[in-house]
């Protein structure tokens, strides 16, 4: 019995099918193309991504059972055409604006369906960004299966589908590559050890305090200051008193405020319009409390009435 190596290395390539660094431009396009659709029509939809395979263009051609939408494209600067396969169910969501409906594709309204193609071809762009510079040219569109013939019929290609699924909507995209279209670049993907991951990564963003917090939600959060350290036979029972010590080094007096956690102004309990209140004082501080009040002192409550 023959034993090979195995490493987790190889269990990402043996995963996601003989083509992994393919498969993830794949996924990373599914992903877009859910945007896609929720800012043009408002739809939430699930995109789910196969793998590539090697299949002849005769058996994917012969796949084709009736008249659907076919785009034939081409990926610059590399040779040949491939093709982008719609069906019916999409073309007529993106027809009828969303609402679905027969597909009737005629010259008047081909152009509804050329403007989101247009979209899926860019977002097929940049899931390449960080793997190969490719630039998707869309060709032409017809209905007529015999005018898809594009390559021989035994030419090898790799294949692949994006199936859609929501609310009432169930549809599948299909890619067909033409290998010679992508000979240079499958030596150079087939040494690739490190598969880039789905999403490319955003650069990093500072954050600048002179400008205003978006729209998107914060939490706030006021120390007011922590309990002392106490021996643990010490009693806690009603009417004990205890000093708190200055919260994170603030001095008597002062309060921390955090921003998602995060130590970031200083400021100090008030009233305001009967109303409990915070003054901001300035940059939160690691500064020594300048004193710290004993334990065991009188106490006097204080109330702040609920407006």
């Amino acid at each position: 019995m023959n034993i090979h190596a195995f490493t987790f290395e190889n269990a990402d390539r043996l995963q996601m099918g003989a083509y992994p660094v393919l498969d993830v431009v794949l996924q990373r396009w599914a992903r877009s193309l859910e945007n896609t659709l929720f800012e043009r029509f408002g739809l939430e939809v699930y995109a789910g991504a196969s793998v590539w395979e090697d299949m002849r263009f005769s058996a994917f051609h012969a796949s084709l059972k009736e008249p659907r939408p076919v785009y034939l494209f081409g990926l610059e600067p590399h040779p040949s055409q491939g093709l982008l396969v719609l069906d019916n169910l999409f073309a007529g969501l993106c027809l009828s604006g969303g609402r679905g409906g027969p597909a009737k594709l005629t010259p008047d309204n081909h152009q509804k369906l050329d403007q989101v193609a247009q979209d899926m071809a860019r977002s097929f762009d940049r899931a390449w960004e960080d793997i190969a510079p490719i630039k998707t040219r869309l060709d032409k569109i017809t209905t007529y299966l015999f005018r898809a013939r594009v390559v021989n019929h035994f030419e090898p290609c790799l294949v692949a589908h994006v199936h859609l699924s929501g609310q009432g909507f169930s549809s599948r995209l299909s890619w067909c590559l033409p290998r010679v279209m992508l000979e240079s670049l499958l030596p150079k993907l087939e040494q690739t050890r490190v598969i880039p991951p789905v999403s490319p990564l955003s650069p990093k963003r500072s954050l600048n305090p002179q400008k205003p917090l978006d729209q998107s939600q914060v939490r706030l959060t006021v120390d007011v200051g922590n309990m002392i350290t106490i021996p643990a036979k010490t009693p806690l029972v009603k009417g004990a008193v205890f000093a708190l010590h200055g919260a994170e080094g603030a001095a008597p007096g002062q309060v921390i405020v955090r921003l998602n956690g995060k130590p970031v102004l200083s400021g100090e309990l008030g009233d305001s319009q009967g109303q409990m209140a915070l003054r901001v004082t300035g940059p939160a501080t690691s500064a020594p409390p300048k004193k710290v009040l004993p334990a065991h002192t009188p106490f006097r409550p204080t109330s702040w009435p609920r407006a």
